[in-house]
């Protein structure tokens, strides 16, 4: 019954915490959403923090576990589709996030913050396995290095990932995550 009340609780703050940003859910708002008491909430959970990182935790799994099983399929037919699509992934994820969550997780918790950073750092592991496996099919320049072209990808996802950048251009991280790959694989010079 604990696995399944725990369990519970991270189902009812996760929606809650994407909408509104972390510090502007109390543990009044979980328990009120989930119908219960904060002593119930407290049973299994020391703090909001305690309860922001089993969300955070489980929204990487789930990102990780999509990642995975959705990819290789398609980078197994497509490895330029494999890319392209693991950027719309991504992007897909962090869409359904508010930027207050964004924000609250870089600004005031930031051991979860570096764990969203972890994460992302293996999904690099992941872009510099499929570019290598993309110049080696030929479906990308030979004369491309590839140390440098990861660290540009890297590089570009973290600008996009700061609310800051994308409030100040007016965009969605699904449309900065677009011109991102159109720009990196296609790049920016207009046809002869």
């Amino acid at each position: 019954m604990s696995n399944i009340q725990k369990q519970k609780i991270i189902t009812i703050a996760t929606p809650l915490f994407l909408r509104q940003g972390i510090r502007n859910i109390t543990m009044d708002d979980i328990a009120r959403a989930g119908g219960m008491s904060k002593k119930t909430i407290y049973k299994y959970f020391r703090s909001k923090e305690d309860i922001a990182e089993a969300v955070l935790d489980t929204l990487v799994i789930n990102m990780i576990t999509s990642f995975d099983s959705n990819l290789q399929e398609l980078w197994n037919q497509n490895p330029i589709a494999g890319i392209k699509q693991a950027g719309h992934m991504m992007a897909r994820l962090l869409n359904s996030a508010n930027d207050a969550y964004l924000e609250d997780l870089r600004r005031y918790y930031p051991n979860l913050w570096n764990k969203v950073l972890q994460a992302r750092r293996r999904r690099y592991t992941l872009l510099e396995h499929m570019l290598m496996d993309a110049q080696a099919q030929g479906h990308i320049r030979q004369d491309l290095n590839l140390a440098v072209t990861k660290s540009i990808f890297e590089a570009a996802i973290e600008t996009i990932m700061n609310p800051d950048f994308l409030l100040e251009n007016s965009l969605s991280f699904q449309q900065a995550m677009d011109y991102l790959i159109d720009i990196l694989l296609k790049g920016v010079q207009m046809d002869d």
